[in-house]
């Protein structure tokens, strides 16, 4: 799907649906014709949005909009790095952002393509995204957006984008929170380390991802360029900041998974050695029974008071002594210390 949205700098204050209106056109590919470039005058703003393109459609979009062929074939080859690429007449955006599915706890990566100049600004993406649909909205009702310029609907897409991930990363602090609760009441479940091992894996990648998304909005902050006002660097620097807390939320969290890990061996541990301690209780009990009855059972003669009652009553006697005296010692404070 192409949509195509032409934002005039002047409202019509008199009216509506006048002319200071923005403008949503449909766009068939098979017109073959530059009918958005030609309608849109050098005082408006053109945001054409593109969803799941075919290579006929971003071919037809460069040759239009003059696009570069490298930025183009990142767009044709997708899972792109993070990148900004600064061309003569336009530049390059590519930026990511995350969802987890409810009914699978599935961390997906959403990839979104941005070109941009003074008089344009074109979105790629594969999936229906609600976000750039609420955005596209948005500047069909505001008309404060018709008084700025396309760097600042660009810094309204990447701030989205960016403040989209915050959401994911409260769920995955809720489960961390859930795990260490876990530990602290003592009802660890049996599912306690894949769960664990799968956030650590999630917020591994949402890192690998963030981390140089990051660096992108740096450099777009700081590299002199003709397509980006001083005032509006503010407002990229505000999303470089949102961006770092996404980067340092994901760092404390995988230190909070870190400890709960080393909590859970310590916990099982301390388990084990219980297990361990009743066990050589149970030996020690049996150890002295188990050296009567193997001597005393011995085939031979000669054995003394082999004839007479008294030897059945010292045996068991000699048997029921190391288990009142393992008792006794379970009962005493010293086996509790």
């Amino acid at each position: 799907m192409i949509r195509i949205l032409l934002i005039p700098s002047k409202v019509n204050s008199t009216s509506k649906t006048g002319n200071g209106k923005p403008k949503t056109l449909a766009y068939d590919i098979n017109l073959k014709n530059s009918f958005f470039l030609r309608k849109a005058s050098k005082s408006s703003k053109v945001w054409i949005d593109l969803e799941n393109p075919s290579e006929e459609d971003l071919y037809f979009l460069a040759q239009n909009c003059q696009f570069h062929p490298l930025a183009i074939e990142d767009c044709v080859n997708k899972n792109q790095r993070p990148k900004f690429e600064d061309y003569d007449d336009h530049a390059f955006i590519v930026m990511h952002n995350f969802k987890q599915i409810p009914e699978t706890n599935y961390l997906i990566n959403r990839e979104t393509h941005a070109f941009f100049n003074d008089r344009f600004l074109v979105t790629v993406h594969e999936h229906k995204e609600k976000l750039i649909d609420d955005l596209w909205e948005r500047c069909k009702t505001e008309s404060i957006l018709h008084s700025k310029g396309t760097d600042h609907l660009l810094y309204l897409l990447l701030d989205i984008l960016v403040d989209s991930n915050f959401p994911v990363l409260d769920q995955f602090s809720e489960a961390i929170t859930d795990l260490e609760n876990q530990i602290l009441t003592n009802s660890v479940e049996r599912d306690f380390v894949s769960n664990i091992l799968m956030l650590k894996r999630k917020l591994a990648k949402m890192r690998r991802v963030l981390s140089p998304q990051r660096e992108v909005l740096n450099l777009i902050t700081r590299r002199e360029s003709g397509l980006l006002t001083e005032k509006i660097r503010f407002y990229f620097r505000d999303v470089y900041d949102h961006l770092s807390r996404l980067v340092e939320t994901i760092d404390m969290d995988r230190d909070l998974i870190g400890n709960t890990m080393d909590a859970y061996f310590s916990l099982l541990s301390q388990k084990n050695n219980e297990t361990i301690k009743r066990l050589t209780l149970v030996s020690l009990v049996f150890l002295p029974i188990t050296f009567l009855t193997g001597f005393f059972g011995m085939n031979f003669t000669g054995l003394p008071f082999s004839s007479k009652p008294i030897l059945f009553v010292t045996l068991i006697s000699l048997i029921s002594i190391p288990g009142l005296m393992v008792l006794w010692f379970m009962k005493s404070k010293l086996f509790k210390t």
